[in-house]
């Protein structure tokens, strides 16, 4: 701004993004950064009941504290959240609220971590648990499954680049598969020339994670039409130290190793003027009227970027909860519900299931995925070959959201030992 004499054009700010940009400057930005970070969890987790005038809790009938705002607001009487969804966001993604349970996100726990030492000792998303039983009663257990790359897959598939699509390929593969690739490791060793493996591990080992967090964002950002710029102040955002040249480096080598990707976002943001609608390969659309104003103009042309990604990816995870839903086998003889779907966060989803059923429910869940097929279309949504591409998913049970199963814990519980570490 300043090197571009717009100071004139902008307020001060103190917000996450300016923050995380500054932290190297002085200590005090630090500290006001983690702040911040810890007001949003107590304003959404941790709102303190109504009081009277005394300062004592005001009860309801039941003698239960009253929240009027947080989390603990939306309890109910069987212990539950009960969110509103709604499908009407522009790609088809769910949105959650009332509350947004989606906006618990498991991103910023290492910052937690850092800000509150020993004394954090379970992830946020912990606060949410599997159902509690009787003694002798089947458990309940938290059954967490996503498409694995989802985004990139769609963006090699959709524009057609044969090296990409490998590499994704490789990418959604288990990590100890000998075939695994991890794609934005690879993609910062390779650009970098660095000497060591392309995991997320050896690169922190190398001081070099600044550097795969760049090629995140950038990789991400791409459906977003984000600069250089925009991608260092995500990456600082996060904490990580990135520079402009880096960033430059990784995304020369990005468009260098995968040359179609360009050439695909570009016809997407030229579809804004002309014929002014797009469509993905399963025939959702996204239309806008020719505008006037150029900001108007550009982030339309953002939109229309993201639109085939965003939307496919979350048509496939609406028709992959379809199939959930209707499966067969989700009732027992009594007609009772051997699993029940919990909740959906942008691509994954959270499904309460017995422990009686949970092996032969990962068996549904996989199966219930490969019904879906993503084709290559054009942006009018006609496909323009007969490859049918099938995504993968990765899964991990819990009984509270985000804490890994202890093998005395899942032996109790009479949970398959492949669920959960054995050692």
């Amino acid at each position: 701004v300043a090197r571009r004499n717009e100071e004139h054009l902008y307020a001060a700010s103190t917000d996450k993004e300016v923050l995380g940009m500054l932290s190297g400057t002085h200590p005090i930005v630090r500290v006001l950064r983690n702040q911040k970070f810890v007001n949003q969890v107590v304003k959404f987790f941790l709102r303190p009941p109504v009081v009277d005038t005394d300062g004592e809790e005001v009860l309801d009938e039941d003698g239960d504290p009253i929240y009027q705002s947080g989390l603990l607001h939306y309890v109910r009487k069987d212990g539950r959240v009960h969110p509103q969804f709604f499908g009407t966001t522009k790609t088809g993604r769910q949105r959650c609220a009332s509350p947004n349970c989606q906006n618990v996100s498991s991103k910023r726990e290492d910052d937690y971590r850092k800000i509150l030492g020993s004394a954090y000792s379970l992830p946020l998303r912990a606060a949410f648990t599997a159902t509690p039983t009787a003694p002798g009663e089947d458990p309940w257990v938290l059954v967490d499954f996503d498409l694995q790359g989802a985004e990139l897959f769609i963006m090699a598939v959709q524009s057609g680049d044969a090296a990409m699509l490998d590499a994704c390929k490789r990418n959604m593969l288990p990590e100890g598969h000998p075939d695994y690739l991890d794609f934005l490791s690879n993609m910062a060793v390779k650009a970098f020339r660095l000497d060591c493996a392309p995991t997320k591990k050896a690169l922190a080992a190398a001081g070099k994670k600044g550097v795969r967090t760049s090629a995140k964002h950038l990789v991400y950002g791409l459906a977003y039409g984000r600069g250089d710029e925009a991608v260092l102040r995500a990456v600082e955002e996060e904490g990580d130290v990135a520079t402009l040249d880096e960033i430059a480096m990784v995304r020369a080598f990005l468009f260098e190793q995968f040359p179609r990707l360009m050439a695909y976002f570009e016809a997407c943001r030229c579809r804004v003027i002309d014929p002014g609608h797009i469509t993905n390969c399963f025939g959702r659309r996204r239309r806008a009227r020719r505008p006037r104003d150029q900001t108007v103009l550009a982030e339309l042309e953002r939109e229309f970027m993201n639109f085939p990604i965003q939307a496919t990816v979350a048509d496939v995870v609406n028709e992959w909860l379809y199939h959930l839903e209707l499966h067969p086998d989700r009732y027992d003889a009594a007609g009772i519900s051997r699993y029940r779907i919990c909740l959906q966060v942008h691509d994954s989803a959270i499904v309460e299931c017995r422990v009686s059923f949970l092996e032969r429910f990962v068996e549904i869940v996989k199966e219930c995925l490969s019904r879906i097929v993503v084709r290559r279309c054009d942006l009018d949504g006609r496909p323009m070959d007969d490859v049918c591409h099938k995504m993968a998913t990765s899964i991990d049970v819990f009984r509270r959201w985000g804490v890994p199963l202890k093998q005395d814990e899942g032996m109790r519980l009479g949970i398959p030992a492949s669920f959960y570490a054995t050692s």
